[in-house]
């Protein structure tokens, strides 16, 4: 695409020579003239603060100036596979992907040398013992200009990142990596010698993706307690004593919930512009491969799973002795679980997630995820359908395909038990009727 605001420079290169230096900029459609040129040899190139974040140095061309009345020479910024080629290597650029950017004081916008930028996600590895899912990751340092480069990042995947600059640290980061492999990403944090004197206010909107407001719409701060609701017109705001570079998440009942990263100034605070999408009314293609049904009344791999102790674990005569009135019965008193009590009734599940701070977990009944909705959980679960439980307070506790990003899991089984389970195994087999 066509860069605009190029500086562009012609550098004369013959000693006593007519020419002198000329510059100028490019429009919207990247384009530049430089009129009136003498003749002469000459070196030119540009400037742009993107070659700034890629960390490169500006590309330059040698032009002799003839007799002739017009000459185009054409300049771009490098590719993805190149940039990553050259600060990665060029296995990396055939694999993976690369953050760069700068870190700075939100207060002062000077340039931290030293800070420790970090990046995480979640990987399945396999070989010959099967699969494995654990957590990689990869960190770096800034150079003397506050800038950074993360090479060994995954292509097309969502990691978590921050910053630390001792003793200050940036929030969580959730990013997108492309499936290019690039992405430009500055952090910001704020440091406890050039905290603000004045709060930081966060306004924006929340909208479905035809435009229309949300009214509503829960919005917090990522990582804090900072909570608030959209009014009538979409419309937010709160206040905020984290400056910097902040996740801003919102959901509602019915919509995909979404998070934005968000520069917030210590001045002037940030605005933000979020759109919430419906839930898909068709999915993908599923494709079951070398798989059998699974039998009613099964746990589907619950012995073992519970044999390699990676969470906590209730089968069903454990379920039976507690007699649970609702399902959070179930989950009080578990290591790693909290139970909330919102609006004076309803309750939802926290765990805490990667960050140190409380998460809503994974919810799994039957093999099936659930959609994470607002409402009691108590009623979207009923206490005496709950055969067997797992939970596992940590995300890289869970298997593979119960993991999420940034939190824990609860999986539930449903069936009889108890009494009338074995009512069920004791009665001989049903004939088979016979017309």
């Amino acid at each position: 695409g066509p860069l605009r605001g190029a500086h562009v420079q012609l550098l004369p290169l013959d000693p006593g020579g007519r020419g002198e230096r000329r510059t100028t900029d490019t429009d919207s459609a990247g384009r530049y003239v430089i009129d009136g040129v003498a003749a002469g040899r000459y070196l030119t190139g540009f400037f742009h603060p993107r070659l700034d974040s890629l960390g490169l140095d500006p590309p330059s061309q040698r032009v002799d100036v003839r007799a002739v009345s017009e000459q185009e020479l054409d300049f771009a910024v490098p590719s993805p596979a190149t940039v990553i080629a050259s600060w990665c290597g060029r296995e990396a650029a055939r694999d993976a992907g690369v953050i760069l950017g700068y870190v700075r004081d939100v207060a002062s916008t000077s340039l931290l040398e030293g800070a420790t930028v970090a990046a995480r996600w979640s990987a399945i590895t396999l070989g010959a013992g099967g699969a494995r899912a654990g957590v990689q990751e990869t960190t770096t340092r800034t150079n003397a200009t506050g800038w950074f480069g993360l090479c060994g990042v995954p292509r097309g995947a969502v990691l978590l990142m921050h910053a630390v600059s001792d003793p200050d640290s940036s929030a969580l980061l959730e990013l997108d990596v492309p499936e290019h492999g690039l992405l430009l990403r500055d952090i910001t944090l704020q440091r406890r010698a050039t905290a603000p004197t004045v709060t930081p206010v966060v306004t924006g909107s929340v909208r479905d993706a035809s435009g229309q407001p949300l009214a509503g719409a829960r919005v917090r701060l990522w990582g804090s307690s900072i909570e608030t609701r959209t009014d009538g017109d979409g419309e937010f705001r709160f206040g905020t004593r984290n400056a910097g570079t902040q996740l801003v998440d919102a959901r509602m009942i019915g919509f995909v919930p979404t998070r934005r990263v968000v520069d917030v100034s210590p001045t002037a605070g940030a605005r933000v512009e979020l759109t919430l999408a419906d839930f898909p009314l068709e999915i993908d293609t599923v494709r079951v491969l070398a798989a059998r049904a699974r039998r009613p009344g099964s746990l589907a791999g619950f012995e073992h799973r519970r044999r390699l102790g990676h969470g906590t674990f209730l089968d069903p005569d454990q379920v039976e002795i507690r007699r649970p009135l609702v399902f959070t019965d179930l989950l009080r008193g578990m290591p790693g679980v909290d139970i909330r009590t919102v609006d004076m009734m309803t309750r939802a599940i926290q765990m805490r997630g990667v960050n140190g701070t409380a998460c809503t977990p994974a919810l799994v009944v039957d093999g099936m995820r659930l959609p994470l909705v607002e409402m009691n959980i108590d009623d979207v679960i009923p206490a005496d359908l709950v055969k067997a439980l797992e939970v596992y307070p940590r995300r890289i506790q869970a298997p593979p395909e119960y993991q999420t990003m940034d939190c824990g899991s609860v999986v539930v089984w449903t069936g009889v038990r108890g009494w009338l389970a074995r009512q069920l195994k004791d009665r001989p087999p049903a004939r088979p009727h016979r017309p």
